[in-house]
């Protein structure tokens, strides 16, 4: 009798019921392992006799073959053979050792054949040959693939079979090996490449008149027409989905010896390592460092260079901070947005991918169209490297406004929502949790969704709503001006209103568009830097009053919920209470008063230690923050963007893990799980010699637990 269930109360009735006659297996413990108790449970239906599924038991783990004792093994044997009569029946007292004589040095069929193929094959040629040899000694099935540069202990290979393997590529190159082969040489790809340079270098010790073209047996499986004529980088690109790759480096102790350069000396003699493995591998086990490095690379040989460079530099002993930083969500607003901006992270996250296709399912197939091809079309070059040549900030603003103006406000207002959105649920989902989120005008909208106060199919119905009820306000605009509300030296035509408060220099006034270009031309003549937005509606403003009374009732059939992270609020600049933002006229409030960021972010400077993160496109949230730093006698503040501006030529996911890079540096600790679920990395075997090779810090845990727990919630005893 199996109880399905927590407790055991049901297995106890039966017990008292048929006492002997049955067998009892309880339900789960409090305070008690879940997986040992279901791991008991299976031992105890396996010994009664039930015939288990052990293929459905191990479906989505990692096989882990059982590791016996680890011997002294340099030129030995082992295998198993059945007990005889009279012996005892342990599985120990049937291992039987060999003693192997040397072997002696001598050409092989084999080795003549790898001789007499074009050189730029033999490298595909060996790895067939040693994959070959992998497969038979891990028992794998033909589906079963073997990454030629995944580590060879996280597929289930222990010590013995790490021996047999070395004896047999002995035999078949006639040359001896070290017994110490796959902890030197962990991959198909590095053990193939050493034992190519081994077998050319014994070849050339022959006389050119012993040399002889030399056609394999019928048992051996590589001919010609099997070995794929491309270059080893050609197979890099073939399997990398990622551009760029992030790669943690951590040490526990700044008087230790810098560990650039061991890691280095690794990777010049693994220079076929897979960036993800590498990355990944460095990655585990390093949140607990005290000192960290992050670089961003796209290949080996620029980790190599960028390696040599921070080596070099004065922050080569870098700390993390002691202190933990909370980080601040700041979502922006409209102004950065431009076509294709969700095009890379869309095809290289699948997090960001997934969110943008839910918020597509809730649209109208029309509206999510248009968002489909605006988010993820090809960007337009010829504006984008025109506007890279400008220089003055007028030229740049109107060159970027130009793009705007292309399509409808509700495809843009609706295109910044599902792009911040996306980004914050990306960031949340590496591990970076915003203890606390502030907005910039619709980026409150942003700001209100992630903290639970919207559900995101009511937040995109309101955000569509909202354009659309802007779009049919009478014509205005905003004006952009270097001082602060006020300090303005002129009194203003009467509809002229400050619309955002920026900075405590800088605000945005909003009106009529004649009111609007009085009042520029009034304050230019005091010398005052101004630039007219591009935009023709005068948004947190009275001319928004008729928009914002139908927006209070469109709102009151949503269910809005007080926030679950704390919020700033644009209408106040302070914390939002209980029970604010759940009112249908605080969002209408926010559509026509005035925005006050420069409040908000003041308040958070109030309290050390905060890392604000912008999430959207472009920097302008950052340089607004800047100048405020220094404004405050704190200290301990950064800022850090999400994307680079769309006048940019840097690539948003290498952008990206910049970004995470400095992150880790400053201490925060990501989920590299996560970071690195859409490449499945494997480890790379850096145990024994080669972790104190490479200078990384002992990770605690073998090769094959890591993959296993990769795959499972097994726990490392499982």
């Amino acid at each position: 009798f199996l109880e399905v269930g927590p407790g055991g109360a049901l297995s106890g009735f039966a017990r008292a019921t048929l006492g002997e006659r049955g067998r009892y297996l309880g339900g789960l413990w409090r305070n008690r392992d879940e997986w040992s108790t279901v791991l008991e449970h299976l031992a105890e239906l396996y010994t009664g006799g039930c015939e288990l599924d052990w293929r459905g038991f191990d479906e989505g783990y990692a096989r882990t073959k059982v590791a016996l004792p680890t011997y002294p093994f340099q030129r030995k044997r082992y295998w198993f053979r059945p007990p005889e009569v009279g012996e005892a029946d342990g599985v120990f007292e049937n291992i039987e050792i060999l003693h192997r004589s040397e072997i002696s040095e001598h050409r092989t069929e084999l080795a003549s054949w790898l001789l007499s193929l074009p050189e730029h094959k033999r490298a595909a040629a060996m790895r067939d040959i040693v994959t070959a040899e992998v497969r038979k000694m891990l028992n794998f099935r033909d589906e079963q693939e073997v990454g030629v540069d995944q580590g060879l202990l996280a597929f289930g290979l222990n010590s013995l079979m790490a021996v047999e393997l070395r004896n047999v590529l002995q035999l078949k190159l006639g040359k001896p090996i070290p017994a110490t082969l796959v902890f030197d040489y962990p991959t198909i790809s590095s053990i193939a490449e050493y034992l190519l340079a081994d077998v050319l270098a014994v070849a050339n010790t022959y006389s050119k008149s012993e040399q002889r073209i030399v056609i394999p047996s019928e048992a051996t499986p590589w001919d010609d027409g099997d070995i794929d004529d491309v270059s080893e980088q050609e197979r890099k690109e073939e399997r990398r989905s990622r551009k760029a790759f992030l790669i943690p480096i951590s040490w526990d102790n700044s008087k230790q010896e810098k560990p650039g350069a061991r890691i280095n000396r690794y990777l010049k003699r693994h220079r076929n390592i897979m960036l993800r493995d590498l990355a990944f591998t460095l990655a585990k086990g390093s949140n607990t460092s005290l000192c960290r490095e992050a670089l961003v690379v796209e290949s080996v040989d620029e980790l190599i260079s960028a390696i040599e460079k921070w080596q070099s530099s004065n922050d080569s002993l870098a700390r993390r901070d002691t202190v933990h930083r909370g980080i601040v969500f700041m979502f922006s607003g409209l102004g950065e947005q431009y076509p294709g901006m969700a095009k890379r992270l869309y095809g290289d996250e699948p997090v960001f991918r997934q969110h943008l296709e839910r918020c597509f399912e809730v649209l109208p197939e029309s509206l999510a169209g248009a968002l489909r091809s605006y988010l993820l079309e090809e960007v337009d070059e010829t504006i984008a490297k025109s506007s890279r040549k400008l220089t003055d900030l007028r030229s740049i603003l109107e060159a970027a406004g130009g793009i705007a103006e292309k399509y409808p406000p509700t495809t843009t207002h609706l295109a910044i929502f599902i792009m911040e959105s996306a980004l914050a649920e990306l960031w949340i989902s590496w591990g970076i949790q915003p203890a606390a989120v502030i907005g910039y005008s619709l980026g409150e909208l942003v700001a209100a969704q992630v903290a639970g106060v919207f559900t995101l199919p009511d937040a995109l119905d309101l955000v569509a709503e909202r354009a659309r009820l802007i779009e049919a306000m009478p014509e205005g605009g905003m004006l952009a001006v270097s001082i602060s509300s006020e300090s303005i030296p002129v009194e203003l035509p009467k509809d002229i209103e400050v619309a955002i408060i920026n900075t405590p220099s800088m605000c945005v006034l909003a009106g009529p568009r004649a009111e609007l270009i009085e009042a520029e031309n009034m304050l230019s003549a005091q010398g005052i830097v101004c630039q007219m937005v591009k935009t023709n509606r005068a948004v947190h403003s009275n001319i928004m009053a008729p928009a914002a009374e139908a927006l209070s009732e469109f709102i009151g059939k949503f269910e809005l919920q007080n926030p679950r992270i704390p919020y700033i609020s644009n209408l106040t600049g302070d914390w939002v209470g209980a029970g604010e933002v759940v009112s249908p006229e605080y969002w209408a409030q926010h559509l026509c008063n005035t925005v006050r960021f420069s409040n908000g972010i003041n308040k958070l400077l109030d309290q050390p230690h905060y890392t604000f993160l912008e999430i959207g496109p472009g920097q302008a949230l950052a340089s607004y923050l800047l100048p405020m730093f220094g404004l405050k006698s704190t200290t301990g503040f950064s800022v850090r963007s999400s994307m680079p501006s769309s006048l940019s030529k840097q690539n948003e996911e290498r952008y990206l893990f910049e970004t995470l890079g400095a992150l880790y540096k400053a201490g925060e600790n990501p989920d590299w799980e996560s970071v690195y679920a859409e490449d499945c990395p494997n480890l790379v075997d850096l145990s024994i010699s080669q972790r104190r090779l490479a200078g990384v810090s002992s990770f605690g845990f073998s090769g094959t637990n890591a993959h296993a727990n990769r795959h499972g919630e097994r726990s490392e005893g499982g």
